[in-house]
């Protein structure tokens, strides 16, 4: 019987969070959510499959080695989807690796093949043992908007734009309880969108925990668009003298997170932060109504309590944005306005490509 070596960096089965095996620290903990794959829609490249794959290989493209643990949170029918994605994308980077002549690889590539162990975790326990938060949270980091509600340029001409609804799913709000769900043993995690892609070994991002000061718990790089900026409008104007909403104070994108969830379960100030009450009462003080789920919590946060948050640089999460102009044309700001928020002058180490 024919043996594919790849089966050996896959836990088998669908187990909760609490029960993952490969939890100490000679790993570097990757998490990413991919729900609702079909099989069958899968063999078409959806664009999320496209996405996936691309941040597979640039994971495997610009590794030096680093052992990497990747935590899928997901369900029965897209672990068998994922796990062929990624067995595909081993098999086609060791063969790539081995034919392709190094003097046209990328000089900043490595060619080392990382060290992986691959566990499946299932999300609907999770939504579930926090349903009462997380439909809180809706009430407020929702998308509020009337079916059918469209944006339309200020100058009258040009495409309009559409509100995003897809952040009305239950997975955009479950990152304020990963401190309750991961092993006590896992202490440091980073989680990462999958339409990220690596321009480095994930080790240069890792190594951003070891900056963090003492009340820091979680690493994440600003919001380069205008989106809290607009949304923060009507607070500036009732409490004149704010910054919230302006550079620097300009909301965070949590297309990359560090989580440091021992600190975090240490952590008086994130702990009332993650509460209940706790968000109610920010949602309630800043009143933006925003659309992004646990983004909106998170930058809330930043703003009230900004010494648990570590800044990360902004080359560690390099928005790359579809609808840029869109956005300009259809609200009150300019072109020399979103290049304030969006400067980086940084080579980008992580790439992420927003609504492409």
């Amino acid at each position: 019987m024919d043996v594919d070596l790849r089966d050996v960096v896959f836990e088998a089965g669908l187990k909760a969070l609490a029960d993952l095996i490969h939890v100490d620290e000679s790993f570097v903990h990757i998490a990413m959510i991919l729900t609702n794959l079909d099989n069958r829609k899968s063999e078409g490249m959806t664009t999320i499959m496209i996405k996936f794959k691309k941040m597979l290989k640039s994971i495997f493209l610009y590794s030096s080695g680093t052992p990497i643990h990747c935590i899928f949170i997901t369900d029965e029918e897209s672990m068998p989807v994922i796990e062929k994605v990624m067995k595909e994308e081993m098999g086609k980077y060791l063969s790539e690796s081995v034919i392709e002549i190094p003097l046209f690889r990328d000089k900043n590539t490595y060619d080392k093949f990382p060290k992986l162990k691959i566990e499946f975790a299932e999300m609907a326990p999770l939504i579930s043992r926090h349903r009462t938060q997380i439909n809180m949270m809706k009430k407020y980091f929702n998308n509020h908007l009337p079916e059918g509600t469209v944006f339309t340029p200020k100058s009258g001409i040009g495409p309009v734009l559409l509100p995003v609804i897809r952040y009305n799913l239950d997975l955009f709000f479950i990152d304020p309880f990963y401190y309750l769900e991961f092993p006590e043993k896992l202490e440091k995690l980073i989680i990462l969108d999958t339409d990220t892609e690596l321009r480095t070994d994930i080790s240069e991002l890792f190594m951003y925990f070891g900056k963090f000061l003492a009340e820091e718990v979680v690493g994440v790089a600003a919001e380069q668009s205008l989106h809290y900026h607009n949304l923060a409008t009507k607070y500036r104007k009732t409490n004149p003298g704010s910054k919230v909403g302006s550079t620097a104070y300009q909301g965070i994108n949590d297309g990359v997170l560090l989580f440091n969830l021992a600190k975090m379960r240490q952590s008086e100030k994130y702990l009332s932060m993650a509460s209940y009450d706790g968000m109610e009462r920010l949602a309630q003080k800043y009143g933006i109504m925003g659309i992004g789920g646990d983004q909106d919590w998170l930058t809330l946060v930043g703003w009230e309590m900004g010494e648990i948050i570590h800044t990360l640089p902004c080359q560690f999460n390099r928005q790359i944005q579809a609808y840029v102009n869109h956005e300009i044309s259809c609200f009150d700001t300019n072109l020399e306005l979103y290049d304030m928020f969006h400067k980086c002058e940084h080579k980008s180490k992580i790439l992420h490509f927003i609504g492409t």
